[in-house]
């Protein structure tokens, strides 16, 4: 659950996650429950205009994310630029003692009805023990269901009057 504020240049938000608390344990006996995980986050769009009108103009937003889950806490920092159709972000993810950090990477397209998203995550610095060596990689796939359905809603029928 969260919610998110935003404007024209600014946005954040928070959100909660595993609210119910979900047991972990495949057994009655063991009552050890996922722990809830909140996530802070902020961030602000600059426009960076262009002079040829045929393009759009590139947007660039840098970010901060705050996430604690019980003794688990770290900051995610970085800039996303966006230049339409197309997204490109680089983050830097580490917890606050700086123990581990990661480099975060991702590309993304959007078309009218999806969203298309690559993003490679890769240990810096000191190896972690939470992270494989040769690093994570992460499709995603999300269809913009609403947009179909305004399309395809029923319009009024203007009559003449009489």
């Amino acid at each position: 659950v969260g919610f998110v504020v935003f404007s024209k240049e600014w946005y954040g938000g928070i959100s909660v996650h595993h609210l119910t608390q979900p047991g972990m344990s495949e057994n009655r006996l063991d009552e050890t429950v996922l722990p809830r995980k909140f996530t802070l986050f902020i961030g602000r769009n600059f426009e960076w205009p262009v002079t040829n009108k045929r393009w759009e103009p590139l947007i660039i937003s840098p970010e901060f994310f705050f996430i604690n889950q019980k003794s688990y806490r770290n900051l995610k920092y970085g800039v996303v630029l966006e230049e339409k159709p197309f997204s490109m972000a680089f983050h830097l993810r580490h917890d606050l003692k700086f123990s581990y950090s990661t480099f975060v990477f991702a590309f993304g397209m959007n078309h009218s009805i999806f969203h298309l998203g690559y993003s490679y995550e890769v240990p810096v610095g000191r190896q972690s023990s939470m992270m494989p060596a040769g690093g994570t990689h992460e499709i995603g796939i999300s269809i913009h269901f609403a947009d179909q359905l305004k399309k395809n809603a029923a319009r009024a029928i203007k009559l003449p009057s009489i």
